[in-house]
Order: C-alpha cells, then structure tokens, then sequence
C-alpha cells in the first residue's frame, strides 16, 4: 500500500506534506527538461527502517532509456539499517 501511495505521490511531490505518516525524505529529484534531467526521483525512510525508492517517468514510452546521461546521482546515507 505505501508503494502504491508513493507511486501517486512523485508525480507532484510536495516535501512538506508526505503520503504517509512517519516518512522521511532522503533525497528528492525532479525533473529538469532545460538541462537534460528527465528522470525524478525520491528516496524516503519510514520510523521501522523500510527504504524507498520512487521513480516517475518522462511520459514518454522509453522512460528509461529517454536520459543517456542518467540522472541518477548518489545520496549520501549515514547508516543503513539503523
């Protein structure tokens, strides 16, 4: 179900207002059409240590292979697990 609500919600994120009680975000990613950044992204973290990865696509029908630079970028993660 939390997929299910992220998977709505990364279409217009909005970081004040989360999908789901208790969720962290990590890292947020939007789209930067000007510059070549289709791909947007978030990592979030629950209180029970679940991590999430969402992605939302270009729209177009080679979403991942739209971006030849791939935008993904590294996220710096304290430590995993706690």
């Amino acid at each position: 179900l939390a997929c299910s609500f992220l998977a709505e919600w990364i279409y217009t994120p909005d970081k004040e207002h989360l999908p789901i009680a208790g969720l962290a975000l990590v890292a947020l990613q939007l789209q930067e059409k000007k510059i070549g950044r289709n791909l947007q992204w978030a990592v979030l973290r629950d209180r029970a240590g679940c991590w999430y990865l969402v992605f939302r696509g270009s729209g177009g029908a080679f979403d991942w292979l739209e971006n030849g630079h791939a935008s993904l970028q590294s996220v710096e993660i304290p430590s995993w697990g706690e």
